[in-house]
């Protein structure tokens, strides 16, 4: 009898101590299993956003868990495996029409991926890093599709270099862009026109954002492919719509358009920022 009740003593104490010790929230860890979309730029593919995928591997303990490839047609084909239990995950966005302009089309083909990730991966939140165009492809899909609550809502954006009032030598010349008291750029492209037009359909208050711009400091105030002005400008279009605002100046070689992502500075900053608690 005394062992019965020891028995049952001990199986209650260990019932309690279960309740007490477990933790009471998650939010804290669930930010580590949200995916980390990675978008490449005009003309690249997934070199350009190898580095940053295995320096986040290495410093951060991320997950290389998908390859998305979107093939002319527009049609996304997923390798590799992804469950809600995946470490930091990262989603390697590749789109073969790599030179297409038309954000309006390359923004629905990551419509596509954001839905397969839904239905298929149960993935309803989620972070993303994108590089020069990756930038507009990004915006324009936030501006089309963002507020859609049946789609992964964004958590975290990271802005690589973005060219969104122009790049310099076609739709930007050096030194002759500013900012107005507004913060506003004085001449503005067809597409800046054209997002500033769509800023609130933008979720409200979601979105924390690092934006990062480099300035070769040659006189020109450009990454060699984009202005500052440029690369700032996308503050003024989401201006009281963001959750936070970061941006973060590269300066010298390792500010170059392309050198910024393979920047071992930016892919620190950028791991605290998508990682940190």
């Amino acid at each position: 009898m005394k062992n019965k009740i020891k028995l049952i003593f001990a199986l209650v104490l260990f019932v309690l101590l279960f309740v007490v010790l477990k933790p009471t929230t998650v939010s804290a860890a669930s930010s580590d299993y949200i995916p980390t979309v990675y978008i490449h730029g005009h003309g690249a593919g997934a070199r350009s956003t190898d580095d940053m995928i295995s320096y986040a591997q290495t410093h951060s303990h991320a997950t290389r868990a998908l390859l998305v490839v979107v093939d002319r047609r527009g049609e996304a084909h997923f390798y590799g495996t992804m469950d809600k239990n995946t470490y930091r995950p990262t989603v390697q966005v590749v789109f073969k029409d790599n030179m297409n302009t038309n954000f309006n089309v390359t923004s629905s083909w990551l419509h596509e991926i954001m839905l397969e990730l839904k239905q298929d991966y149960g993935v309803t939140k989620f972070n993303a890093v994108a590089h020069s165009m990756g930038n507009m492809t990004l915006l324009y899909y936030m501006l089309n599709y963002g507020k859609n609550k049946n789609l992964p809502q964004l958590k975290k954006q990271v802005d690589i270099a973005g060219h969104y009032d122009g790049i310099a030598g076609i739709k930007d010349k050096p030194n002759s862009n500013w900012f107005t008291k507004s913060g506003r750029p004085a001449y503005m492209t067809f597409d800046y026109d054209h997002v500033l037009r769509l800023r609130k359909k933008y979720p409200n208050k979601q979105v924390d954002i690092l934006n990062f711009y480099g300035n070769l400091e040659n006189g020109t105030n450009t990454d060699g492919r984009v202005s500052t002005v440029s690369a700032r400008s996308i503050k003024y279009v989401l201006r009281g719509r963001y959750k936070s605002y970061r941006q973060v100046k590269i300066t010298g070689y390792m500010g170059e358009h392309s050198m910024l992502h393979e920047n071992p500075k930016v892919d620190r900053i950028m791991g605290q920022f998508l990682w940190s608690k």
